[in-house]
């Protein structure tokens, strides 16, 4: 059976991101929360295992630092029980190579009660790994 209010915590996180309001999107999550996207040891600063909301927290300041966002859509949700999947796009530039990347992806969020205790993004890392290792555009 799916829980509603599962997948209404889960759409609630994508708003405050896109909102850029990360201390709101934090306190959706569990203290241990386990975090995952893919690309752990390539040129992508902020890919990998993160744990906890501080790693949480780094990861999005990472991620503001690195990358400006053109565009970042969800448009499916998929939910069993405590388990909800996003399905969507995103349109981005790298900020130190000036490299624009498109890709989709496919994000996995758990939830224990009423927060979100582990989340696991699913999409392929080498376009963005490869436009974080290129050289600056235009030098």
């Amino acid at each position: 059976m799916v829980r509603d209010d599962a997948v209404t915590q889960v759409q609630g996180a994508f708003a405050d991101f896109q909102r850029g309001d990360i201390a709101s999107l934090l306190d959706r999550c569990t203290d241990d929360i386990e975090w995952e996207t893919p690309g752990g040891g390539t040129a992508i600063p902020y890919a990998g295992p993160v744990h906890g909301k501080a790693g949480v927290g780094q990861f999005f300041q990472t991620l503001n630092e690195t990358v400006e966002f053109h565009d970042f859509q969800t448009r499916e949700f998929i939910a069993s029980g405590d388990i909800v999947v996003a399905l969507g796009s995103f349109d981005a530039t790298v900020r130190a190579t000036g490299v624009r990347v498109a890709e989709q992806f496919a994000m996995v969020f758990r939830l224990r009660g009423d927060k979100i205790g582990s989340f696991r993004e699913y999409s392929d890392s080498r376009q963005l790994a490869e436009a974080f290792s290129a050289p600056r555009a235009g030098a």
